[in-house]
C-alpha cells in the first residue's frame, strides 16, 4: 500500500496505520513457519498482487 498521490490527510492516515498494522502478505511466510506449517508460495496475480499459500501443518515432533 503506497501514500496517496494527492497527499489528503485521510488516506496519508490510514496508510500509517496500515503500516503499524503490519504487512500480511510480506509477514505470512514467517507467521506459517513460527507456527509450525510447511509451505509453498506462488504469486499468480499481476505485480505481486496476488499470492497462493499451500500449507501443512507439521506434527509436533518436527518442530521445535
Amino acid at each position: 500500500m503506497g501514500y496517496p498521490a494527492d497527499g489528503r490527510w485521510l488516506g496519508t492516515w490510514a496508510t500509517r496505520l496500515w503500516e503499524l498494522a503490519g504487512d500480511i502478505i510480506r509477514d505470512l511466510p514467517a507467521l506459517l513457519a513460527d507456527c509450525g506449517f510447511e509451505f509453498t508460495r506462488e504469486e499468480i496475480g499481476g505485480f505481486g498482487s496476488v499470492h497462493l499459500y499451500v500449507a501443512r501443518k507439521r506434527s509436533r515432533s518436527s518442530y521445535g
